[in-house]
């Protein structure tokens, strides 16, 4: 049985960004046990058949699975991803039993998760589930705070399954699961599971996981029908279950242990004296501790009543823009079945920003859990997983995985490498300090820097012919159209997307055009700001051909390519809105090589700016530098509902958001468009079709189109 090390209670987070503790584990033959809880992981010898018992026969998932109708999504969520059993055994029965073109959308908390080497000898005896145990352990994610969210879209032809596990305690977890902690909304459902399994460790081994908060939580997390099953038959759990309205039951435990507990959730089954408040009366809050404003709820979007229902198939989903947001947006909406139409003025796939022969997936790590760092980490190991596929297929030179080598900036930058290396101790797969001679035999070249961070998972792709690889599915038709307006039809059903040769209906909307968002009237309001990049391309000499990985850091320098050429750069220029590739910054761009080392620009021949050439676009930036990924908010009325947080920065205004319905965007990735367009495209899948979140709330917020008109409230700037 797989046990969660996770507290119950909801701790403040800690502002520095560090691993997790990983899992202390006594083997007993090849059979692990918790050292720091005292307890058992999973029965010995059978294993498996408690799996079955506990969770999946007791949550009658076999039974509830072949009565779904086809394109259905189902979700589990468990206290306690532990080994992965339960998962495994999961995956197996839904591959065999789930519905045609279904989605089973699996999230489970960990908060000491099992090392790598822990997990591989753990499942080494479960032979039957080699094949997922496989997928599980390459794609496991090193012990990082927060949410990864893991796709098998070919472990199940036709049934894909979407592992996120959520490392991090559990209270905090289930807090980041709700999308808003307003009481205006406390019986409002906008993300819920169809079954739980409650599999920490014992009550008196754990108690920590079984207290009220939590049982409110899942509650919380629940509508009517959703089953519950938990090994433990405690008293304590089952009255607290009661309490925030499951019907409970014991029935046979497995093997020696005489009883368990299975229940359903419905709020006609809530004990008397724990009536919840009516969110239609309910008074601006007034407590000492405010609750965030719900600004970022939709109320046009669907609550999901039943994550069983199907997956609306009836969308007619187009997409402006053809750039990598456009595109990895695209195929993650595709992937779920619906067919999706691009409108690009240029017809092909990387034309604008996205057409370098070669970019980067850029690292920047910070000691910090700010809100930018935890993002960009979230980002890269996204990534990191995201283009392995590509890189292994290897079809049209997409690039290739050759690590990155961040080298120091600036002398304290030395120090700051040192303490991110303590920090994600444990981490070494993702990214590791490298010293001394060390920084030669990954680079392959003489360096002049004595420290560097090093990621080994990362790479250069070609970002034109990784488009062109997202849109070849047969759920996806690009179209040569310039678009030049939206607006609603007049019975405000569909969209009606404007051109010079004629218009076009979409039930749904998502603007992944850049800079040119703007040119749209619901988008005005956006504060994106064009940078000027211009990217330096050098050809490959005999002693440039032995560089091995990407050297990033004033500037960067990938390793030749297929035409025998290095791409380095790029140019930050604020001033400028010209695509002409200019000398000048050449040059720039040359001193930024010798910036980030002196033996760089050697390595190349000392070019000089003649023998270069180059490419210039613009970046689409935001004043934050998140990019921004969500709803598109209606400005005007934004105005009007918060009008009150310009007298009163912290008043409570107990309302949803007002948003364009089915209108998204996907935009403002700057230049970092490559490490943030895989995990946004997955953000805006989930944000149209209900799915589970992919992020914690508080970094979906940081990324939410609405927040600038907030910030602009408080600030009095509107």
């Amino acid at each position: 049985m797989n046990k969660n090390g996770a507290k119950g209670t909801h701790q403040p987070q800690d502002r520095a960004l560090r691993a997790l503790d990983m899992a202390r584990i006594d083997w007993q033959a090849a059979y692990p046990r918790s050292s720091l809880f005292d307890d058992i992981y999973f029965a010995r010898q059978s294993g498996l058949e408690e799996s079955r018992h506990v969770f999946i026969d007791a949550n009658q998932l076999g039974p509830s699975w072949s009565a779904l109708p086809d394109n259905s999504t189902f979700t589990i969520i468990e206290t306690g991803f532990g080994t992965g059993l339960n998962f495994l055994a999961t995956t197996r029965l839904w591959g065999e039993r789930g519905p045609m073109g279904g989605r089973l959308q699996y999230l489970a908390i960990e908060k000491y998760p099992l090392s790598t080497a822990d997990l591989i000898r753990a499942l080494e005896p479960w032979h039957q589930f080699s094949d997922i145990a496989k997928q599980l352990i390459d794609n496991y994610p090193p012990p990082l705070p927060g949410f990864h969210r893991l796709v098998f879209e070919r472990l199940t032809p036709k049934r894909p399954v979407t592992l996120t596990l959520i490392f991090a305690d559990a209270g905090e977890a289930l807090a980041q699961l709700q999308r808003t902690n307003h009481p205006a909304f406390t019986q409002q459902r906008f993300f819920t599971t169809d079954a739980w399994f409650l599999d920490g460790f014992a009550p008196a081994k754990n108690p920590d996981l079984w207290t009220p908060e939590i049982f409110q939580a899942v509650a919380r997390l629940s509508h009517p029908g959703t089953t519950l099953s938990t090994f433990t038959a405690s008293g304590r759990v089952r009255r607290g279950l009661l309490a925030v309205g499951f019907e409970m039951r014991k029935v046979p435990g497995f093997g020696s242990k005489r009883e368990m507990l299975v229940g359903s959730y419905g709020p006609a089954n809530i004990s008397p004296g724990k009536t919840r408040a009516n969110p239609e009366n309910i008074e601006p809050y007034r407590g000492k501790s405010r609750p965030d404003l719900p600004w970022h709820i939709d109320p046009t979007s669907k609550i999901k009543a039943r994550a069983t229902r199907s997956r609306g198939q009836e969308k007619r989903i187009t997409i402006i823009g053809a750039g990598i947001a456009g595109c990895a947006t695209a195929r993650a909406l595709a992937d779920r079945g619906l067919p999706v139409t691009i409108h690009d003025r240029h017809g092909q796939p990387g034309a604008e920003a996205s057409g370098n022969g070669q970019g980067i997936i850029y690292p920047r790590l910070s000691t910090e859990a700010s809100s930018l760092s935890r993002v960009n980490l979230a980002g890269l190991m996204f990534a990191s997983r995201y283009y392995q596929s590509f890189w292994k297929n290897n079809a049209g030179n997409p690039g290739r995985p050759s690590g990155i080598l961040l080298l120091p900036e600036k002398p304290a930058d030395a120090a700051v490498f040192k303490r991110i290396g303590e920090n994600f101790n444990g981490c070494e797969t993702f990214v590791r300090v490298l010293e001394g001679s060390a920084l030669r035999d990954i680079s392959g070249v003489r360096l002049g820097a004595k420290i560097g961070l090093y990621f080994p998972a990362l790479g250069w792709i070609s970002p034109p012919e990784v488009c062109r690889q997202l849109l070849k599915h047969p759920n996806i038709t690009l179209e040569r159209t310039a678009i030049t307006a939206l607006e609603r039809d007049a019975d405000r059903s569909l969209w009606r997307l404007e051109s010079a040769h004629g218009h076009y209906p979409a039930t749904t909307v998502i603007l992944a055009a850049s800079n040119n968002c703007l040119d749209f009237d619901p988008a005005r309001h956006l504060p994106l700001k064009p940078i000027r990049g211009q990217i330096s391309i050098a050809p490959a000499r005999d002693q440039s051909r032995a560089l091995k990985t990407v050297i990033c850091g004033a500037a960067y320098l990938a390793p030749a390519d297929e035409q025998s050429a290095h791409t380095f750069g790029a140019s930050y220029n604020l001033g400028s809105l010209s695509t002409e590739v200019r000398a000048e910054e050449h040059q720039g761009n040359i001193d930024a090589l010798l910036d980030t080392d002196p033996l760089l620009h050697r390595l190349l021949g000392e070019v000089q700016t003649r023998e270069l050439r180059g490419r210039a676009a613009l970046r689409c930036t935001s004043p934050d530098y998140l990019p921004l990924v969500g709803p598109v908010p209606v400005f005007e009325d934004f105005v009007e509902i918060y009008a009150d947080l310009k007298r009163d920065a912290r008043a409570d205004i107990p309302l949803p958001g007002s948003y364009w319905p089915g209108l998204y965007v996907h935009c403002g990735l700057g230049s970092r468009g490559f490490t943030y367009a895989p995990l946004g495209a997955e953000i805006l899948a989930s944000y149209i079709l209900g799915e589970a979140p992919v992020l914690a709330n508080d970094l979906l917020k940081a990324l939410h189109p609405a927040r600038f008109i907030i910030r602009d409230l408080k600030r009095k700037r509107l």
